[in-house]
């Protein structure tokens, strides 16, 4: 198993979205079966809804005890 740091900017559209420029970061996990030595199995986790946050799709506003 090992972490990912994924970092980037939006320079080009994205599923429909158009590109702002502004600079991403999002975390993941990988996770690797091995048997015998050898990657048999594997597969990766990343934390979309950070990503999407960052995009402007999502706007999080707190739960609802933390809202004014």
């Amino acid at each position: 198993m090992g972490s990912c740091h994924t970092y980037g900017n939006t320079h080009s559209e994205y599923r429909g979205l158009a590109p702002t420029g502004k600079k991403i970061a999002f975390k993941g996990v990988r996770i690797w079966r091995i048997v015998d030595s050898k990657v048999v199995e594997r597969e990766s986790f990343y934390d979309f809804l950070d990503f999407y946050k960052q995009l402007g799709v999502i706007e999080y506003k707190g739960f609802p005890d933390e809202v004014p």
